[in-house]
């Protein structure tokens, strides 16, 4: 008591000392504070203003981007739109035979150079007209864009599709051919494929990973161009877009922009949209990468932040250094009365018990140590650590463990078992440290609750609540050590996956209480059924699984299978004057030693296990493993 009063009254004398000094240090670090907060919200602001001045000329710049490919479009789409009409409006005046109808499909298939080809299809969709070289008549009456031709009296672009003839991606542009008094008489069509469109953006897609895309009427993507990938095709013909396209498009699909990672390729753009003039079905989208257009603010924002933060850190190593060396002492006062304080207080704590060792003999234990032992300090004193320890295997194996841990870094740490007064044993976390050459300093906490839950949630996590079987992530771990050790070894392992027939009637007949007195026989039954080392677990519902190991054959896993089967065959009690029966079905997978999962073998045996189902029930099925697409029939044989 004398020695925690002089503690007490020393680290009295040095806090007023601190508390002192330490106002005007609290005057200080308030006023360095208000100055950096200023200069950090200052800078925040100006780099916030900064960046909203960047983002919006890209955005400027994006939107203008759009709309000149959009103007660049519609003036192609027009053109082809003419052209069309006027092959259109020849056939109406002379026919598809007349010499002059032929002369205006050559004529105008001129003024479209960049398109792939112009042509003619009659009323039932078969092209003759507009054919290449060698090139042999076909249909075009399974495509979309044919019968909606039929129905139009407009160009009719079509969605994104690969061409009869050229076999690459294309976009068709079509127009209905009428007869004198009015009826379908076929489709003039140009077509025009990706690359002709990719060509077009890559000369008017400027900067660092920017890309430019044109989408159809159903967002469809008819052509991208990339700075980042500029030969790739991916997603032509797809849907794939972000979530800001979309609700974007949804509140205005004429014109917009947005800033989101590109869904094609994970890049973020600022994107802006622009949708082609009616009637043609086309918006085209231009993005430019954050990344490059905002680099000069980022370079920006970290000169800024740089300086501010320099300004503050000399404000506080000025602020600091002012109270550096009054402080240290003061301070090393402080902290020296107070680890006395703390080093009585840990020691006389009821908490935590602590003994000090030599030559495997207690020299001193504190009241803790005794209470958790149900002892007295007495007791303790000079007696060998055997006393605390259940066992005297416990005892020499904590000893061979601490000695060698000590000799080589001085520190030992465990969770064990120690024995209270009366017989019983709990578990304690043990530390250790070397003190002296020949002393050891013993910490012991009590962690016997905690073990005991941990205990109770690791086994609640591994097995059902119902049958007290594992469950499908016990019986994983299960399979991937056999599987291991069947490497190993060249043992077997067996999957046997078990579904109760007539299960559904117990449960109909008796109710839920009985169905679960069933499934809870039905697991001692398996259990008892194969060896303590064997797997059994339950999935869920009726079905379990049973993975053998070890098994010299076949012929030995089929057996243990049939005697299940028959186990689960014994009439089951479920109430008082009542018995209920139930089978099963049972199918087989063999690990075949060429790395097979474990969830591909329980498919394997769950296959099998329907075949038995389909076959009769009541029957064991063996899978053996089959190619790729194989009926699983084929490979299965009936055990029983």
């Amino acid at each position: 008591m004398k020695s925690i009063r002089f503690v007490d009254r020393l680290i009295d004398g040095v806090v007023t000392s601190l508390i002192r000094s330490r106002q005007l240090l609290l005057k200080t670090v308030v006023g360095v504070f208000l100055i950096a907060s200023i200069l950090i919200a200052s800078t925040w602001h100006n780099l916030r203003e900064s960046r909203d001045y960047h983002v919006q000329r890209g955005v400027d710049a994006s939107i203008n981007q759009a709309r000149l490919l959009s103007y660049e479009l519609n003036t192609e789409m027009r053109l082809i739109d003419n052209a069309l009409s006027t092959i259109a409006h020849e056939f109406h005046q002379a026919g598809a035979t007349a010499q002059t109808f032929e002369s205006a499909v050559t004529n105008q298939a001129a003024l479209l150079p960049f398109s792939k080809a112009v042509r003619v299809a009659d009323a039932n969709g078969m092209v003759r007209l507009g054919l290449l070289p060698n090139e042999q008549p076909f249909s075009i009456a399974d495509r979309a864009y044919f019968e909606e031709v039929k129905r139009s009296d407009k160009m009719v672009i079509s969605e994104p599709l690969v061409s009869h003839s050229f076999k690459e991606w294309s976009v068709v542009l079509s127009r209905r051919l009428e007869g004198e008094n009015g009826t379908f008489k076929g489709a003039v069509f140009v077509v025009l494929d990706v690359e002709h469109f990719r060509k077009l953006f890559q000369k008017l897609t400027p900067g660092e990973d920017s890309a430019t895309t044109l989408r159809s009427a159903e967002g469809r993507l008819v052509a991208r161009y990339s700075q980042a990938d500029p030969t790739s095709h991916i997603g032509v013909g797809g849907t794939l877009t972000s979530t800001a396209l979309k609700q974007t498009v949804r509140r205005n699909p004429d014109h917009g922009w947005f800033i989101t990672p590109t869904a094609l390729d994970g890049i973020e753009r600022i994107t802006a949209y622009q949708r082609l003039s009616s009637p043609y079905s086309l918006t085209v989208y231009t993005g430019i990468s954050t990344e490059s257009y905002l680099r000069p603010w980022r370079s920006e924002a970290v000169r800024a932040w740089s300086l501010t933060g320099l300004c503050v850190l000399l404000m506080a190593l000025g602020a600091g250094s002012l109270f550096l060396h009054q402080q240290r002492e003061l301070t090393d006062k402080l902290r020296n009365a107070e680890l006395l304080k703390e080093q009585n207080f840990f020691v006389e704590n009821d908490l935590i018990g602590m003994i000090k060792v030599r030559d495997r003999k207690i020299l001193w234990a504190n009241k803790a140590m005794a209470r958790m032992l149900g002892k007295h300090v007495s007791d303790l004193n000079q007696q060998s650590k055997l006393c605390i320890y259940p066992d005297k295997e416990t005892y020499e194996q904590i000893g061979r463990l601490s000695s060698e841990a000590l000799s080589h870094n001085k520190h030992f740490r465990t969770e064990v078992q120690l024995k209270k007064s009366n017989g019983q044993t709990f578990w304690v976390d043990a530390n250790a440290a070397q003190i002296t050459e020949t002393d050891t300093v013993w910490i012991f906490v009590d962690v016997d609750a905690h073990k005991k839950l941990q205990q109770e949630t690791e086994h609640q996590a591994t097995h059902d609540a119902l049958t007290g079987l594992a469950n499908r992530r016990l019986m994983v771990m299960q399979m991937e050590r056999f599987i291991a050790l069947a490497n190993r070894h060249l043992s077997s392992v067996a999957v046997c996956f078990i579904d109760l027939d007539g299960f559904k009637a117990v449960n109909d007949t008796y109710g839920h209480d009985a169905g679960d007195i069933v499934l809870q026989t039905v697991a001692k039954r398996l259990k008892g059924a194969v060896r303590e080392y064997d797997c059994v677990a339950r999935l869920g519902g009726d079905e379990f699984v049973v993975v053998l190991t070890g098994r010299n054959d076949r012929e030995s896993v089929v057996h243990t299978m049939q005697r299940c089967l028959q186990e689960v065959l014994v009439p089951i009690v479920v109430e008082d004057i009542h018995t209920t029966k139930v089978g099963c079905s049972i199918g087989i997978a063999y690990y075949e030693f060429d790395n097979e999962s474990c969830d591909s073998l329980i498919e394997r045996a769950d296959e099998a296990m329907y075949v038995a189902k389909h076959a009769g029930k009541g029957r064991v099925i063996e899978s053996n493993r089959r190619p790729l697409g194989e009926n699983p029939n084929e490979n299965s044989t009936a055990a029983t």
